[in-house]
């Protein structure tokens, strides 16, 4: 009976940890550097000229920009974290070309102004997989993707996100090799301390560098 109570525990805690928001990469095509050129809030770079992007506020606070690096006329887009494709159509006086991905647990992704898209509703897709190419469709001032991560209607903290934390707008970001974000130290703890309770010890592999 104790095995069982033990067993039963330690699913319910794994299934907890879990249910947290999906581990992220950038889903730009890697060996480029991508201007961040509209941050949290709607906070647009210097580059150009400041302002807020009346686009960001609201249900979209946390959505970012990326705009097109100059050395590359039609940089992929790829999926942020593998999941479901559930929209994927065309929204002329909105985000123009785009797509919606669920991953389960109330998360979703959205990539939008595609000039071209490759997925399909109900497409699975795994992490860095390709969606389409970055354009200007729909309300639109330029080649850019516009990315957010919701948890229901509203967007949240994208973060970390290969392991970039604190975007800010007017900084570059590298789309590098495949990355594993460490396991936060909290939910290290939260196992570390369930095993010692019961008199069991956990071993660490150590986590992954960063390739760049």
């Amino acid at each position: 009976m104790k095995r069982i109570t033990l067993f039963v525990s330690l699913f319910l805690l794994l299934s907890n940890l879990l249910a947290q928001k999906p581990g992220l990469e950038l889903p730009l095509e890697k060996g480029y550097e991508y201007l961040l050129t509209v941050g949290y809030g709607g906070v647009v770079c210097p580059q150009m000229n400041g302002g807020i992007d009346q686009y960001h506020l609201g249900n979209n606070y946390y959505a970012l920009d990326f705009g097109r690096p100059p050395n590359c006329a039609e940089p992929k887009i790829l999926a942020a974290a593998a999941g479901t494709v559930i929209v994927s159509r065309n929204d002329p006086n909105g985000y123009g070309e785009f797509i919606i991905i669920d991953h389960g647990n109330g998360y979703t992704t959205i990539y939008a102004h595609f000039k071209t898209r490759f997925k399909q509703v109900n497409n699975y897709v795994q992490q860095g997989e390709v969606l389409g190419v970055m354009g200007t469709t729909g309300i639109s001032t330029g080649p850019h993707l516009h990315f957010a991560l919701k948890k229901g209607e509203s967007s949240v903290l994208p973060e970390p996100m290969s392991g970039y934390t604190n975007f800010t707008p007017g900084h570059y970001y590298k789309a590098g090799d495949y990355y594993v974000p460490p396991v936060p130290q909290d939910i290290k703890d939260k196992i570390d301390n369930f095993f010692y309770a019961h008199g069991l010890s956990l071993i660490h592999i150590s986590e992954p560098t960063r390739p760049y």
